[in-house]
Parts: C-alpha cells; sequence; structure tokens
C-alpha cells in the first residue's frame, strides 16, 4: 500500500504525482450540482494511466512507485478486473472483394473484450466471411464465426456467452471468400478495454 510519507522521499512515486497533480479521478456526479469545475482534459483516462505505467521498471528499487501505481489504478478503475471505462469502441469496415482486412488490433499491453459482432448484407460474388482471432507471431487464425450468403442478408450463431478475449500480438481480422463484382460486405464489431 503507498503511504504519502513514503511517496515524498520515493523518487519514482514523486515524478509520477507530479505528472498526475493536475488529474482528477473524475468529473463531479450531476446530482452535486456542481458543473464546469472540470475540464475533460484534467480528468484521468486510460491514457494518462498507460503513460504512467510504462514509465516504471519492475525492480526493487521501485517497489514504492509501483505501489502509488496500484493504488492509482485501482482507484480510477483503470486496472484489475471487468470493463475499463472510456475504452468502448465499434468498429466498421467495407469490403468489396476476397481479402484478408484487419478489424481491430488492440494497443501493444492490453486486452479487450469482444462484445458484440453484427453482419448486413454481402457483396456480389461473395461465398464467405469468417471472424477470427489471427496471431501475428505464427499465422494461425482461430474461427469466431463463419457466415455464409444464402441470396440475401449475412446470417450468424455468433456465441458470446462465454467472454472472447484478445491481447497483442494476435488481432480480430475478417476473412472473404469470392470475387467481388458489386455492393460492399460491411460487418460490425463492438469491444472494450479490459485490461
Amino acid at each position: 500500500m503507498a503511504r504519502k510519507e513514503d511517496s515524498k522521499t520515493d523518487k519514482q512515486a514523486r515524478l509520477i504525482l507530479d505528472q498526475l497533480n493536475t488529474k482528477t479521478v473524475g468529473p463531479p456526479l450531476s446530482t452535486t450540482g456542481l458543473t464546469g469545475d472540470q475540464a475533460p482534459d484534467t480528468i484521468f483516462d486510460v491514457d494518462d494511466f498507460r503513460k504512467i505505467r510504462n514509465q516504471i521498471n519492475l525492480q526493487l528499487s521501485n517497489v514504492e512507485a509501483l505501489n502509488l501505481l496500484n493504488m492509482i489504478g485501482q482507484i480510477t478503475n483503470m486496472q484489475g478486473y471487468g470493463p475499463i471505462p472510456g475504452t468502448n469502441a465499434n468498429y466498421q469496415v467495407t469490403i468489396t472483394d476476397e481479402t484478408t482486412t484487419d478489424f481491430f488490433v488492440p494497443p501493444e499491453g492490453t486486452t479487450y473484450q469482444i462484445i458484440a459482432a453484427s453482419y448486413d448484407t454481402f457483396y456480389t460474388g461473395q461465398a464467405t466471411g469468417l471472424l477470427g482471432i489471427y496471431d501475428t507471431r505464427n499465422d494461425v487464425v482461430v474461427t469466431l464465426d463463419k457466415v455464409t450468403s444464402g441470396g440475401g442478408a449475412a446470417s450468424t450463431e455468433f456465441n458470446l456467452n462465454e467472454p472472447i478475449f484478445v491481447s497483442w500480438p494476435c488481432k480480430i481480422v475478417i476473412i472473404t471468400t469470392g470475387s467481388g463484382t458489386g455492393s460492399s460486405f460491411d460487418p460490425t464489431l463492438s469491444v472494450i478495454g479490459v485490461r
């Protein structure tokens, strides 16, 4: 546990706190009646946490700074278990021909959970669309979902009953087969950071 006296005397801990001394844990709740006293750039966010986290070496001389980092991460919900506030994002790609397309590439050092995926229509000539986790180290793809064209809208049995996580050096890809002759395939994906 980080203590005030230890943080005052530890150089690394002081450097972290000096970088964050204009940040707040969050904006005031609307129920407090306080408004306008916190500009969005003064609220501690996931980018702030990653910036300070990546400055600390894992070594004995940094134990106090690591304790401080742990405390900051817990207070701000930027580490631990469950979704990280401010990291939910939706993606869409437009595909018109047979290809492998990066759908979502998680930032290095993070883990994201897939929340949902959807498919609308196929491009003319498309046979299949495969949603998968691609490992950049060995070019292996694990299929999460595969849809086939039945002459109309795509249909899927995408099963999100269990959490699906992705962390670099893996990424989410869409692989399509069949030569395109018109229109487009526009799948969507929703993810949220969990680490």
